[in-house]
């Protein structure tokens, strides 16, 4: 087991270590990032998440190919994403 979160990000079992002084600024910063995305693909994601949770692998990825979700800003958000790519894409 890793002693500290330095070490467990080094391996991998997290994605980034931050110093204590700095965890609540962080985890705001993630929950603001999180809030600002289009509410329909964050329940979308939540649904997928409670999914691969209670299934199997065979029928959590059954369910993601059989599901779809309506998400009325999705066709803007697209939009506005190829517009930061600046044309590429």
């Amino acid at each position: 087991m890793p002693g500290d979160g330095v070490e467990a990000a080094a391996i991998g079992l997290a994605l980034e270590a931050v110093p204590l002084a700095e965890l609540d600024a962080r985890v705001d910063g993630l929950a603001q990032a999180i809030a600002s995305n289009s509410p329909g693909a964050i329940a979308a994601y939540k649904d997928l998440c409670k999914q691969a949770d209670n299934a199997g692998l065979d029928d959590g990825l059954a369910y993601q190919r059989e599901t779809a979700y309506d998400i009325p800003d999705v066709g803007q958000r697209l939009t506005d994403f190829l517009a930061r790519l600046g044309g590429k894409g």
